[in-house]
Parts: structure tokens; C-alpha cells; sequence
């Protein structure tokens, strides 16, 4: 039998040694720890929890700061309430419950926590530094603190052993892996896509179950005396309960208890532990001033979050995710960035340089005032700036103009820093943020004078394709090898068996068998035949797949206006929405979406984006063929933003902003590119170019299915699952 580690042992052994050590920094200094718990609305479990850790900090001897909000607050009053609790001295750590109402940004008021008060450890630096080798957080996440305390503290050692832990979510799964890992020990993730879990888990000296899925661990999983550390709280009916139902975890405790070595039960395992470590991470905030690493806490987070002289690329504002930073790196000391998300302060500029006008321009774009920074990227490029200053100018200029769906001028800005300061135009081509720039006829006379001026606006896609080719058939070339070492084998025999065919032929008494002889270069020529015909297939396979990807990449950038008048491209919509285009005469399309409002809430909730595609509406652009010529300003060695670029798509906080955008029809932006497409779409399967078709997308963009005519809605509510089914299956 295992040996059951008692969390409410250990928690109150932990919560008695932070009692005194409060008890003494009260008597020694008179200061204690303070935790700010700010909570929205009136959700039972909510409060519970909550109720919980008040009681827990009254019993330590922590002082508790209750911020208790209504439902209805306003995301800028619970972010205020946060600014003010980041002031407050008496408060060293703060915990904003989740989940808050959906009218809030979670991820938003998470990051406006300051560093040192982020005693919940999932501040996006403390947990890079978590997965950096030699680097450490400021706090650990709770609970997966709480997992390696109960091993520590039961005696098992993980140095050198082999860790499974079973989910991977923020809160748990990710965060206790890269502790494992920390700890020396050989980590593997098993999540909902994982083929053949037991087998991978019962090869493992530590268990850490967090999978939200009722006891999903069986006994024969658990390798003999391993440790088992069980996260998993699970509501299950129990009819001989009063409550009518019981608490069990994602392990089979009965029978992982008669396998396991050591483990934890549910409920008293994990659980009394994760208050407790909240407890123990605001009493180290307490510390933080004392401690050497605070004075460069907050350098050390902005300098994470800016560039130096030898490494700067483009970031996307956390604060304004349409725009995308240029930030310079200084000459003469350290520029604090606005990216660093909690920050709400304007550094004041002690000398006007163009540097310092970019970077003022940048934390003005970041509060909405796009005038004010338009003026300010004026002035920088009035300073005489050196050709990095003035690229990074120009960049962001052209970003302030395309937000105003001022094309034109966004044009004019990117066609000087083509030009005249070596800006690579995949970083156009790439950026998601310039979504709306490039859905404009001025992107596409852009682009056409890029081309002609020399410059690549994406000839290296088709070396990506092969690529991506390889990847996916990764034996072709092998094949294709020994097609054409058969072949030569072939044509070498064949040309060996010419002269004896042709001695055949004339006969005598040396002569070889004419009946052979002929079968053996028959049988040359067809394996000849035979291998090219091969060849030629594989060829023509290939070229069927690279067509395939370079659909469902053209098809990812075609953009879409949203009903907020907001315009993305599909990529953008990746994971969120899954759209389904008709494309046919306008009757049809309009009888299609009346039919469709029938069905409008169903949809909505299995995440359908009505996408109408008119046949004959798309016009042409005219380009009118200029090329940019020689660039005289342009340096060879100028690094450009584009270098470094990474492709993305938009921030959480973008993220949540565009859900909230999106409703049941988007208007199709160019609509030539989406009909290009469906035609070449229909090419590909075999219906002739013109019908009325529907596409159904995946959520991550890909086609699902096609047919001809409209679709019935009815089946693809009864053939799509709701989102929010989705959602769940990933969290857990």
C-alpha cells in the first residue's frame, strides 16, 4: 500500500512556520504581510475560495485588503482599483480571483499586477524566467508549488527521475513541468492528444495529475512505487451523499493506492495546500525590498521587454494590438518601453532626440492617441535621424496612417522606407497588424513597385512550399532516388543487351537465344517505362500538393471586414470563429442567409462566420508599373526590422477584442482574391469554375468540407460541436 501524504498535515505545518515568522517581523519591525484580494461579482465558488484565504491570512496573522467590486464595474475601475493596490506599501501581493465578468479583460487587469506584487506567479516574466535555464521568478505559481513541496516534504527525491505530468495548462500543467524540470528530473507532458497515455505514464518514478478528468488514472497505469501527486478535483454524483454527490480526483485513488509508493487523496491533498502557498509567496514579497534582486526587479522586467543595440525587432503593443512597436535601442542609456504592460506612466523625454520622439510616439499610440503620435513621428523625422531612427519612424507612421484607413499616406511612408532605408517588404507582407493596409489598391501598386524595384515580396514563398512539400512527404525524395538509380540500372542493362540482341538476330553457333535475349531487353525498356512514369507521378503529386498549400495559404490572407467596420484577414480569425462561405448569384447567396437566421443561435454557438462571396462583384485593381529605382540613402549593412520579424498572429488582449467583434456575417474585402480562390478551389475538385458552392472552414482555417449549391443548415449545427464543448476538451 502507498503511503498517503497528508496535505493538511504539511499545510499546517508550512502555515505554523509562516505564523511565526510573522509573529516576529511584527515584534522585531512592526510590519507584516498584506494581500489584496480583489473579487468581481457574487459567484458562489468565487467567494468561497476567497473566503477561504481571508480566514487562512486572519489565522497567520497577514492583513487582508478586501476590494469586493459590483458585477457591473467597468474594466477601467477594476484596473484603477489594481493601480491603486500597486501604490499601496502595506500590500505585497495582490490576487485579482478569476473568472471575471465577460464585459473584462482577464489577461489585461492580470498584467497591470506589478511584478512584486504577483504573488499568483503568473506574470508573463515570471513565468519566462521559470523556463529559463539559470534564471529565477520572482514567484512560483501555487499550485505547482504546492506539488513540489508535498514531494520535498514526503521525501521523494526527483533529481534524475522521470516525471509525467498529465495536462498542460497554464495554471498547472505547464508551470509544474518546467518546476520538474528545474529540479533535474526528465519531464513528458501527456495531454488530450497524446496516443497511448498509459504506456507513457507507467514508466514514471512522479506522477502529476492534472487533467480534469475524473479518476482517468487507473492502477494499472502507475508504476510500482512511484510518487503520485493528484491536482484533480472532481464533483461526481454519490447518491448515499447528503450532497448528493462526492469529491474524487483525476487518479483512481482505491486502486493507484495498492501500485503507488507515495500519493496524495482527494480532497485533502493538493487543495489545503495551494492557500498555503499564497501565503508563503506574499510573505516573501514582504522580503523583496530587502533583497538584492529588488533593486533590479523592475530594470531587469523592462530591459526584458526592450532592445538592445545588437538585438531590437518589432513587438506588437499588448495595449493597442493594431499597431505594431519599432522600438530603438539608446546610445546613451537605458529607454524603458511602453511595452512592459504594467506600466502607466509617460517617461518625460529630458531632450528632444529623434529616439526619444519614436518612443513617446509609441506610448502615445498605445493610449489611443493616434494624432498625437502621428506629430510626434513627424517630429523625429524632422531631427535629422540616422537611418535606424528614421526607418523605425516611418514604420510606425505608416502603422498610425493604416489605422485611420489612410492608405494612401500609410503608402507613402512604407514606399521611403522601401526605398530610401532598407526596409524588407516581407515585414509589410507579414505583419497581421497591417491587415486593413494590405486589403487596399495602394498595398497592391505598393507591392507591384517593390517587385520591380528588385525587391522580394514573397518569390521565396514558393522555396517555403517545397519546404513545407518535404515535410509533409518526407520519403519523396527517397523515391525519387531510387526512380532514377532503377532507371539508369535499367538503360545500363538495356544498353549491354543491344549488341547480344543484334548477334541474336544474325545467329550461329555462339549466338545467345533470340527468345531471351528479347525478353531481357523488354524487360529493360519496361522497367524504364515503368520508373519515369513514376518519376513523372511523384512530379506531378507534388506539384498537386504545393497548389493545395499555396491555396490554404492565399486563402488565410484574404481579408474580411467584421461588423465593427474592423478589417482582418482569415488567419487573424484562426481558433476563433469557423467560416463558411457561399459563393454564388446574389438570389441564391440571400435566400442561403435567410434560411440561415433560422438557425441564427446555433450557429453562433458552434462559432459559424457567415462569409458571402457575390459572383462578378470583384473588380480588377489597375497597377500602374513603376519600380522604385536606385536607392541612393538606402545602406547595405542597415539592419531592418523585417530581419527578425516573427510571424504572428494578435496578443490575448487582441484576441479577446476580436472576439468581441465578430458576429454572424463578415463583408469580403477584394472580393477578385476570394473569387480567384473559390475558383481555383473548385478547379482542384473537379467543379467547373462558376457554380454556386459553400466552403466550410475549420477553426484553424483549413477547409472542412465543400459541396455545390447552398448548405443545409440543419446538418451543420447537428455536424459542428459547440465552441464551448471545444473549449472545455482543451482546458482539460
Amino acid at each position: 500500500m502507498a503511503t498517503v501524504i497528508d496535505g493538511k498535515a504539511v499545510a499546517q505545518t508550512i502555515r505554523s512556520e509562516i505564523a511565526e515568522e510573522v509573529r516576529l517581523l511584527s515584534q522585531k519591525y512592526g510590519k507584516v504581510p498584506g494581500l489584496a484580494v480583489v473579487i468581481v461579482g457574487n459567484r458562489k465558488d468565487s467567494q468561497s475560495y476567497v473566503g477561504m484565504k481571508r480566514k487562512a491570512c486572519a489565522e497567520l496573522g497577514i492583513k487582508s485588503f478586501d476590494i469586493d467590486l459590483p458585477e457591473q464595474v467597468s474594466e477601467a475601475e477594476v484596473i484603477k482599483q489594481v493601480h491603486e493596490l500597486n501604490a499601496n506599501s502595506d500590500v505585497h501581493g495582490i490576487l485579482v480571483q478569476l473568472p471575471l465578468p465577460k464585459h473584462i479583460n482577464e489577461e489585461k487587469v492580470l498584467t497591470e499586477i506589478s511584478l512584486e506584487k504577483d504573488v499568483d506567479g503568473f506574470h508573463p516574466l515570471n513565468i519566462g524566467k521559470l523556463a529559463m535555464k539559470g534564471r529565477d521568478p520572482l514567484f512560483l505559481p501555487c499550485t505547482p508549488k504546492a506539488c513540489l513541496e508535498l514531494l520535498s516534504r514526503s521525501g521523494v527525491a526527483i533529481k534524475g527521475k522521470k516525471a509525467v505530468v498529465v495536462g498542460r495548462s497554464n495554471i498547472v500543467g505547464l508551470p509544474a513541468s518546467l518546476l520538474l524540470l528545474k529540479a533535474d528530473a526528465t519531464v513528458t507532458i501527456v495531454h488530450s492528444r497524446t496516443s497511448q497515455p498509459e504506456s507513457i505514464i507507467r514508466e514514471a518514478d512522479i506522477v502529476i495529475a492534472a487533467a480534469g478528468q475524473p479518476m482517468m488514472i487507473k492502477g494499472s497505469w502507475i508504476k510500482p512505487g512511484a510518487a503520485v501527486i493528484d491536482v484533480g478535483t472532481n464533483a461526481v454524483d454519490d447518491p448515499t451523499r447528503k450532497s448528493g454527490y462526492r469529491l474524487v480526483g483525476d487518479v483512481d485513488f482505491e486502486e493507484a493506492s495498492k501500485v503507488a509508493g507515495w500519493i496524495t487523496p482527494v480532497p485533502g491533498g493538493v487543495g489545503p495546500m495551494t492557500v498555503t502557498m499564497l501565503l508563503k509567496n506574499t510573505l516573501e514579497a514582504l522580503h523583496l525590498p530587502h533583497h538584492p534582486f529588488s533593486q533590479v526587479a523592475k530594470t531587469e522586467a523592462q530591459q526584458f521587454l526592450c532592445f538592445s543595440e545588437s538585438n531590437w525587432r518589432i513587438r506588437t503593443r499588448p495595449c493597442l494590438p493594431r499597431y505594431s512597436a519599432i522600438l530603438l535601442p539608446s546610445r546613451k542609456k537605458i529607454q524603458f518601453s511602453l511595452i512592459s504592460c504594467s506600466s502607466s506612466q509617460t517617461p518625460e523625454a529630458e531632450t528632444q532626440t529623434p529616439e526619444s520622439c519614436v518612443n513617446l510616439g509609441l506610448q502615445l499610440f498605445s493610449k489611443g492617441r493616434v494624432k498625437d503620435a502621428l506629430i510626434q513621428f513627424e517630429t523625429a523625422l524632422s531631427l535629422n535621424p540616422n537611418p535606424v531612427e528614421a526607418q523605425a519612424a516611418l514604420y510606425n507612421k505608416a502603422c498610425c496612417h493604416a489605422y485611420r484607413g489612410e492608405g494612401k499616406k500609410a503608402a507613402d511612408c512604407l514606399r521611403t522606407a522601401l526605398r530610401e532605408y532598407n526596409l524588407k517588404f516581407g515585414t509589410i507582407l507579414n505583419d497581421p497588424d497591417l491587415a486593413s493596409f494590405r486589403a487596399l489598391p495602394e498595398f497592391k501598386e505598393l507591392q507591384e513597385e517593390a517587385r520591380l524595384g528588385g525587391e522580394d515580396i514573397g518569390s521565396s514563398f514558393r522555396r517555403d512550399l517545397k519546404l513545407i512539400s518535404e515535410v509533409q512527404a518526407p520519403f519523396r525524395g527517397v523515391r525519387r532516388f531510387f526512380y532514377v538509380a532503377l532507371t539508369a540500372a535499367a538503360g545500363i542493362s538495356f544498353f549491354f543487351t543491344i549488341p547480344r540482341l543484334f548477334r541474336a538476330i544474325n545467329g550461329g553457333d555462339s549466338a545467345p537465344d533470340l527468345l531471351e535475349t528479347a525478353g531481357n531487353a523488354a524487360i529493360n525498356i519496361g522497367g524504364i517505362v515503368v520508373f519515369v512514369a513514376l518519376f513523372l507521378w511523384d512530379n506531378k503529386k507534388e506539384e498537386e500538393q504545393l497548389e493545395q498549400i499555396s491555396r490554404n495559404e492565399t486563402l488565410s490572407r484574404l481579408p474580411l471586414r467584421l461588423s465593427t467596420n474592423r478589417i482582418v484577414e482569415l488567419v487573424q480569425l484562426r481558433d476563433t470563429v469557423r467560416p463558411v462561405i457561399l459563393a454564388g448569384n446574389r438570389e441564391t447567396v440571400s435566400v442561403a442567409l435567410q434560411r440561415a437566421e433560422r438557425f441564427r443561435t446555433e450557429l453562433l454557438r458552434r462559432g459559424v462566420l457567415l462569409v458571402p462571396v457575390i459572383w462578378g462583384e470583384g473588380r480588377e485593381t489597375k497597377i500602374e508599373k513603376k519600380g522604385f529605382g536606385s536607392q541612393p540613402k538606402a545602406a547595405e549593412a542597415l539592419p531592418s526590422i523585417g530581419e527578425d520579424f516573427e510571424k504572428r498572429t494578435q496578443s490575448i488582449t487582441a484576441k479577446s477584442k476580436l472576439k468581441a467583434e465578430i458576429r454572424f456575417k463578415a463583408e469580403v474585402i477584394s472580393p477578385a482574391e476570394w473569387e480567384r480562390w473559390i475558383r481555383d478551389q473548385q478547379k482542384a475538385e473537379g467543379v467547373s469554375p462558376g457554380e454556386d458552392v459553400y466552403i466550410i472552414l475549420r477553426l484553424d482555417g483549413r477547409v472542412r468540407r465543400s459541396g455545390k449549391g447552398m448548405p443545409d443548415w440543419q446538418q451543420i449545427v447537428n455536424e459542428l460541436p459547440p465552441m464551448e464543448a471545444i473549449l472545455s476538451k482543451l482546458e482539460r
